[in-house]
């Protein structure tokens, strides 16, 4: 994302819409102000990125949002704004394929989209080859996450006006839906073809948009690029392979088959700190993986101040001696290790027939 803020966005004029552009030519190349309407998939992975599905207040209350995360949240709600205006701006208010966005090195004119009271209709830049509508997805697909995240009734407010235009202008009195030739013009032309995405993605979107919040929670499921919900697996899910399944409270019980015996167990982890994400490995010895796991958690919280929430575990193992790692766990494999005591004490002198 640092990239994509570097190179790729900017801000129209004369309103300063945000919107993420291209470069058609590299890196070094020169900017086009284009933004296809499939971009707009965008805002809504951004604030899933950032609250990993929970509530903007409750992440914030939990101290789970980093610095990176806020201008991620603040960057998705700012292209959502773009998206939503690409449908404002047409006189069907339903959004081109793709837009042109007016800057200080790129502007177009006679490419309004038709609806001279919006606000942004000098922004909006919409060429005659890119003014179909094909019912897609990704906007509302946005709307329906901000909404969950941030609780801000905008969203709903403008998913409501993208369906009235979609019943508007685009529903078939013998049935279904159909794409369009040009959303700029009133009556638009219509294609007599409705993509099978608009019933699998866009409708769903919208139907969880104003649906309850308890139906397919973002914090326990997520999203494939077809809109099916696939559930998000236990932060401990690798023990699954060694142990149980997790109980109702989401706590993993494993039997150890030689629970007597140390072991060194390697661990591999993911945490979030308020920098970033990073990868790390660890290695205990202990009896059980259970009290391994224990020992990574207390020192994941005393050393690095890692809360237990932001700890994912990637992969567990029981890590023979030769491929050990760490000194400090090394050390122990000396069969002839000792522990000199630190303090010694002297004799104790009895008096005469003690004993």
């Amino acid at each position: 994302m640092k990239g994509v803020r570097h190179l790729l966005v900017r801000k129209s004029i004369p309103n300063g819409l945000v919107f993420v552009g291209e470069l058609p030519y590299g890196s070094k190349g020169e900017f086009s102000p284009k933004m296809d309407h499939l971009v707009c998939f965008l805002p809504g992975t951004l604030a899933l990125g950032a609250t990993k599905g929970l509530t903007k207040e409750k992440a914030l209350a939990e101290n789970l949002l980093s610095f990176e995360d806020l201008e991620n949240l603040k960057l998705a709600e700012d292209l959502a704004k773009a998206c939503f205006e690409m449908y404002e701006v047409t006189a069907t208010g339903l959004a081109p394929e793709i837009a042109y966005f007016h800057t200080e090195e790129y502007s177009e004119g006679g490419l309004e989209g038709g609806n001279k009271s919006s606000v942004y209709a000098k922004d909006i830049i919409i060429k005659h080859a890119d003014r179909h509508n094909l019912l897609r997805p990704e906007t509302v697909e946005s709307l329906f996450v901000l909404y969950r995240i941030t609780k801000d009734t905008i969203y709903r407010e403008q998913g409501w006006k993208i369906f009235e235009a979609f019943e508007k202008h685009t529903k078939v009195k013998s049935g279904g839906y159909t794409s369009l030739d040009d959303a700029t013009e009133v009556p638009p032309h219509r294609r007599d073809k409705m993509e099978t995405f608009f019933l699998g993605e866009t409708l769903k979107y919208l139907y969880l948009l104003f649906g309850d919040d308890s139906v397919i929670p973002l914090d326990k499921f997520v999203f494939n690029t077809e809109a099916h919900p696939l559930p998000i697996r236990n932060k401990c899910y690798q023990l699954h392979r060694i142990g149980l399944d997790p109980d109702v409270n989401g706590y993993v019980m494993i039997f150890e088959k030689n629970p007597t015996t140390i072991k060194n167990f390697g661990i591999w982890l993911t945490y979030r700190s308020r920098t970033g994400y990073h990868n790390m490995y660890k290695e205990f010895r202990d009896t059980t993986l259970n009290e391994a796991v224990e020992q990574m958690y207390t020192e994941m919280a005393s050393r690095h101040r890692v809360r237990f929430p932001c700890i994912q575990i990637i992969k567990t193992a029981t890590v023979p001696a030769a491929l050990c790692k760490r000194e400090s766990k090394k050390q122990f494999h000396d069969s002839k290790i000792k522990f000199p005591s630190v303090f010694r004490p002297g004799r104790l002198d009895l008096p005469p027939g003690s004993s």
